[in-house]
């Protein structure tokens, strides 16, 4: 093993969640099964010695002591997920009802060193990133980059955003119109409270529900609950308290658990199965707030 490699590791991510590690005297990749929101300032620590250190727009790790995972990358992978108290069991139920009724169940069972649903191996990684994800600190509100939303999102999906706005009817529209309505689209300082409406309105006819009971090693419990219509079936219910958060990393590490054609399942991203999901409803958001400008250009 080698002296103090005590200081400021270089980083980059690419697309597929893997992180280019570089020092001075080493150089080497792992996966990283953990995401890390840079919207404020946080530190984070980790059992293998690891500070994440987060700023605005910048990721800096520091580490002390840590030559070992200089030498085994893997180290960092295996460490993730391990904790005092493992899930022995996590029961996970969904129910839709409008004009009919489905209902899904699903037993996730610890044997052993790994997980068995339905006789099907369950990876150990997904467990953890489950749990880890119910763990986070609550969102109050929706965020942005939590729900994938950049500003190179927003500029990427403007013009397509203007095929679902219906409201001012897009396509039928000057190119000044058009402007207008991607501008306002693609527009970060009303992004939130585009959001919110997104998320503070109801519909009807349409009344999803998915429970998750966790039951640990020391027979404590944990529930996770929504009954949320909207996009990542965001917000969720957790602890006794029932407090709410507008985490989109539960959804979508527990879509990571479940089979195809499990009731609800589609939902925990950013689609769902009526419409087209979050890029339709913030669509349909911005062309209320375009539509009395747009027809002044008339």
């Amino acid at each position: 093993m080698a002296g103090d490699t005590s200081g400021v590791v270089k980083c980059s991510a690419n697309e597929d969640s893997h992180l280019h590690f570089e020092t001075r005297s080493a150089e080497f990749s792992v996966c990283l099964y953990l995401e890390v929101s840079v919207t404020h300032p946080i530190q984070s620590r980790f059992a293998c010695g690891l500070i994440f250190e987060v700023t605005v727009g910048t990721l800096i790790l520091k580490i002390s002591g840590f030559a070992l995972l200089l030498f085994a990358p893997f180290s960092f992978v295996q460490s993730y997920g391990q904790r005092a108290v493992p899930a022995e069991v996590i029961t996970i139920t969904s129910t839709w009802s409008s004009w009919g009724y489905s209902s899904s169940d699903l037993a996730i069972r610890r044997e052993g060193d790994h997980y068995i649903a339905n006789g099907r191996v369950v990876p150990v990684r997904l467990v953890g990133e489950f749990l880890d994800a119910i763990n986070e600190p609550p969102i109050p509100q929706p965020v942005p980059l939590n729900l994938g939303i950049t500003e190179r999102w927003l500029l990427d999906h403007a013009e397509e955003a203007g095929n679902h706005a219906t409201v001012v009817r897009y396509q039928a529209g000057s190119a000044r119109q058009k402007e207008l309505f991607r501008n306002a689209f693609s527009d970060q300082s009303t992004i939130e409270q585009r959001l919110k409406r997104v998320y503070d309105t109801p519909h009807t006819d349409d009344y999803p529900k998915m429970i998750v009971r966790i039951e640990f090693e020391d027979k404590s419990t944990r529930l996770v609950s929504t009954d949320s219509q909207h996009p990542f079936m965001i917000p969720w219910r957790t602890g006794e308290s029932g407090s709410k958060t507008y985490n989109a990393h539960i959804s979508l590490a527990l879509m990571n658990l479940l089979p195809e054609g499990f009731v609800n399942r589609g939902r925990l991203t950013a689609e769902n199965q009526f419409e087209t999901g979050l890029l339709y409803e913030l669509a349909l958001q911005t062309a209320w707030d375009v539509r009395d400008y747009w027809r002044s250009m008339e």
